[in-house]
């Protein structure tokens, strides 16, 4: 079984280094990156997943992105 948890939220650690080359700009990638980072997820059990098992999906409510 496979658990996908929660977004992925932006990370300290990119701004930080971005920081030193362009300090102005350290925290637009932290605001830029929010809802783009995908998700967080984990092995619960053991097994094989085969074309055509069951599956059990639950969406949290979504943000509405303007498509380009």
């Amino acid at each position: 079984m496979i658990v996908v948890d929660i977004e992925n939220l932006p990370c300290r650690y990119p701004a930080a280094i971005i920081e030193k080359q362009h300090p102005e700009q350290a925290m637009g990638f932290v605001k830029a990156a929010r809802h783009k980072r995908g998700v967080v997820g984990w092995v619960e059990a053991e097994g094989e997943i085969r074309v055509g098992d069951a599956i059990t999906v639950w969406l949290p409510p979504q943000r509405l992105y303007a498509h380009a």
